[in-house]
């Protein structure tokens, strides 16, 4: 088989993101061991600004139970007002009840 730095892949496959982070050989070994699967299997999607947002806000809503005075408190880290940031309890709500449905959806 072909060393993977030998051969020109194409660009939009974004291997240059993990080549910075990965070793050559295990860089090589990941793409050789997933070349055989369907596209959904080799798919990796880096999250954006936003899901982590909603994940982070759906993990602290769990941690605390519930309890969105202390998530806004967390969120808030010190600060008077959150509005800037879209930090308004409604939309805490909103964003922890659709990342809920979106994990129930994944299980199913």
């Amino acid at each position: 088989m072909a060393r993977l730095k030998d051969l020109q892949l194409p660009k939009r496959n974004n291997l240059d993101i993990l080549a910075e982070l990965l070793p050559k050989k295990v860089l090589e070994s990941l793409v050789y061991k997933f070349a055989g699967k369907s596209l959904e299997e080799r798919r990796i999607i880096l999250p954006s600004e936003s899901c982590l947002r909603k994940c982070t806000i759906y993990h602290l809503v769990e941690k605390y139970e519930g309890d969105f005075s202390k998530v806004m408190n967390v969120l808030r880290d010190g600060k008077e007002v959150l509005a800037k940031q879209g930090h308004y309890v409604s939309n805490i709500k909103r964003l922890y009840e659709t990342r809920k449905k979106e994990i129930e959806n994944e299980n199913e």
